[in-house]
């Protein structure tokens, strides 16, 4: 394609080259592991929750479900029948992420709520709100370990699955649940890191449902489920859960606090423990190699159009030179001719008119009768001393009379306004 504005052709050439250096890169090189932490159902990844998104009907034996596509309050708030105070429906709400950050105090307590009814809460993060910390009774800390892989053996405490264990490696943490509230947890779960063995799966009771916390949320991801027989693992995890419909939290809803509303009946305020933004349109494009190199082209494209289509039909912009301002010569040229002819009487009435003018305006009094009434209005209206405004005003008055003025009567009569306004 040719075109006679050189500008254009250049922005074609640029263009060109880009594709054809993309296309060359995208198919001399393999693609690249990326072995970030996305845990979320769509992604492919090693760290990623694909394939447990397609078998969890057969490992929770249910063949509904759910994806929760808005806050949990909202969520929940309309399967609650408030007349008869239940939920129309039942079932298990699933949370696996890194941390626990897009569960705020509302949707903690929601999901307290929630449990209370007969429901089960599973999560799986290396956090959790302090709202259900301080419910629930149990405490999170974290083991310092100095290497960046950190071998970890999981293995579970029921005797069905005779204490089995599990090795696991990449990606694993030394996150581990402490304080335990006995009379209501019930440890399912234990991970031993070299010789030191803590828990890091339990489920709490409350009142008629049960929270299932989990420490290690990269055990469920697509890597170990494809890795020897780990799969396993988290089949017998998620065999404590009943039979019923999963409600599946990605954790990707980015939660708008000011567009919520009120508490509620049901719910709790609406601060945060932790905000995050986990989620938005572009991360599922960044996800993807081929979306991204498409993305950033279509980008490069757009700049390059802009600077070069700038150039070529922006006209040149004109200095205007800003009008200068006249008032202070204009000053200064009435002034020496007033000094040069020594005509203070002049000088002296129009300060006086000037003076009796701003007190009209400022004050609005009438400045025909320069009287005691008029010293005393002006006293009470402009709060300066009464002494000083009969000093000036008799001043006035004489100069007034006057057929001449010297200069120290025109200096006088200037400081003397000049104190008035001051103050």
């Amino acid at each position: 394609m040719y075109n006679k504005n050189p500008h254009i052709n250049f922005l074609y050439k640029a263009i060109s080259i880009a594709v054809i250096l993309l296309l060359v890169m995208s198919c001399g090189s393999s693609p690249e592991t990326r072995w970030n932490k996305n845990l979320r159902s769509h992604y492919k990844g090693p760290f990623g929750l694909y394939i447990l998104h397609k078998e969890i009907k057969d490992l929770v034996r249910t063949d509904t479900v759910i994806r929760v596509n808005k806050h949990l309050y909202e969520f929940f708030d309309e399967k609650y029948d408030y007349k008869k105070e239940v939920y129309t429906s039942s079932g298990n709400y699933l949370y696996i992420h890194e941390y626990s950050t897009s569960i705020d105090r509302q949707a903690a307590e929601e999901l307290l709520v929630w449990a209370s009814h007969g429901n089960s809460v599973f999560i799986s993060a290396k956090n959790f709100p302090l709202t259900l910390r301080d419910t629930l009774g149990f405490n999170v800390e974290w083991e310092y370990y100095s290497q960046d892989s950190l071998p970890m053996t999981l293995s579970l405490e029921n005797k069905d699955f005779k204490k089995r264990k599990f090795n696991f490696s990449k990606g694993m943490e030394p996150s581990h649940f402490s304080e335990l509230d006995p009379e209501k947890t019930t440890v399912l779960g234990k991970q031993k890191i070299g010789d030191s063995t803590m828990i890091n799966f339990i489920r709490v009771q409350h009142v008629n449902g049960y929270f299932y916390l989990h420490t290690q949320p990269i055990a469920f991801t697509n890597y170990y489920l494809l890795k020897g027989d780990n799969y396993k693992y988290t089949e017998n995890a998620f065999s404590y859960l009943p039979p019923e419909d999963i409600y599946w939290d990605d954790g990707i809803i980015r939660y708008n606090r000011k567009n919520r509303g009120g508490s509620g009946s049901r719910g709790g305020s609406n601060s945060s423990e932790n905000d995050e933004s986990l989620w938005t349109p572009l991360s599922f494009m960044f996800d993807q190699p081929a979306l991204a190199w498409a993305f950033w082209l279509a980008v490069i494209g757009v700049i390059l159009f802009i600077i070069f289509n700038a150039k070529r039909r922006q006209r040149i912009i004109a200095i205007i030179k800003p009008l200068e301002n006249t008032t202070i010569n204009f000053t200064k040229t009435i002034g020496n001719l007033y000094y040069q002819e020594q005509n203070h009487k002049s000088i002296v009435d129009k300060k006086i008119t000037y003076f009796l003018e701003k007190i009209r305006n400022k004050y609005l009094l009438e400045t025909d009768n320069l009287n005691s009434e008029f010293i005393e209005k002006l006293h009470h209206k402009s709060g300066k001393k009464l002494g000083e405004i009969k000093l000036l005003i008799q001043y006035i008055i004489r100069l007034n009379h006057a057929y001449e003025c010297s200069e120290q009567d025109l200096i006088r009569l200037n400081e003397l306004i000049e104190k008035f306004f001051k103050k």
